[in-house]
């Protein structure tokens, strides 16, 4: 689908260039409205989170931001599809901007362990929707087929984009969910190949990583910050189902499996595991994708629908 984008408009700085929206949050949504009312022409709405089927009451929203409001952003490609879908939106009223990694302008260097394995990652926001202990049960699968790799779970809170669909758990809730997966690593055995992080930089471990595994089980999740970042890093991805993933798994930068099915998940790990050639082509394939996502061309996107770069920056501290 080829979206027309609004003509360029000269960049100017003030308190209406741009407003955050959150379809679950009705007062973000009802002061996204009174602006675009009161400066219409004048604000450009990012769109926060995109619900898998819109309310009566999201979709009145979607429809007036859109009359109103100068553009339209979204994250992605699966983002537009359903904002169009709504039926409610014009075409030439959204842009795509893609969501931009939060590498350094250096990215991590790599420190990989010669000869301990392939080293698997998992960014976590210790949310019950990921599914690591599919991933546990998959990796004590593939060591029963004489195939080892050892695994990190890392604590990430910006893994990723949905905060408002996904409410935050709390610090006991997101404890005792990951008491409840080193348990289950115990059982099955994994204490030797399993590092657990609740500190530190997850984008470290991501690039000495192999593989990252995103088992995120969910079918709305229309920006994967973890997502970006592996492939900004050019590492291979191996993500469940959800759209985000969905839509670079045909760049060759991401192998998905069907959310749900424990055996597609081992195949897919087995697969990427087990074919280095595969992991080569992957890791080519993830750095040209990264160029989409790279803080220059953000910049030149935001410039072109007449954002101040200075948006980028407040995009960046938000996503």
């Amino acid at each position: 689908m080829t979206v027309t984008e609004p003509t360029p408009r000269a960049s100017r700085t003030t308190a209406h260039d741009a407003m955050w929206m959150s379809f679950d949050d009705p007062e973000s949504m009802e002061a996204v409205l009174m602006s675009v009312r009161t400066h219409p022409g004048r604000v450009a709405v990012w769109l926060a989170d995109i619900p898998t089927r819109f309310t009566p009451l999201a979709e009145g929203a979607l429809w007036e931001t859109a009359l109103r409001a100068r553009t339209l952003v979204v994250p992605s490609r699966c983002a537009l599809a359903r904002v169009l879908a709504s039926g409610v939106v014009h075409p030439a009223s959204v842009v795509v901007v893609p969501l931009p990694t939060r590498l350094a302008n250096t990215p991590p260097e790599r420190n990989v362990t010669p000869g301990a394995g392939p080293l698997l990652v998992t960014p976590t926001a210790l949310h019950d929707e990921e599914r690591v202990d599919h991933v546990l049960d998959a990796i004590a699968g593939l060591a029963r087929r004489g195939v080892r790799a050892r695994y990190t779970v890392v604590a990430d809170p910006g893994a990723h984009r949905h905060t408002a669909s996904f409410p935050r758990p709390t610090p006991a809730e997101g404890l005792a969910l990951w008491d409840q997966w080193q348990r289950r690593a115990d059982r099955l055995g994994l204490t030797g190949v399993m590092s657990w992080v609740l500190d530190g930089d997850p984008l470290d471990h991501m690039a000495n990583a192999q593989i990252v595994v995103l088992p995120w089980e969910a079918d709305d999740l229309v920006a994967s910050q973890a997502l970006v970042d592996a492939v900004s890093l050019g590492v291979p991805v191996v993500a469940s189902s959800f759209p985000h993933a969905v839509e670079l798994a045909p760049t060759g930068a991401v192998t998905v499996w069907r959310n749900g099915s424990r055996d597609a998940l081992e195949r897919a790990l087995h697969r990427v595991l087990t074919r280095p050639l595969l992991r080569t082509a992957m890791r080519h394939a993830a750095r040209h994708v990264a160029q989409v996502h790279d803080p220059s061309a953000i910049r030149e996107r935001l410039d072109r629908v007449g954002l101040d770069t200075v948006s980028m920056d407040q995009m960046k501290a938000t996503w």
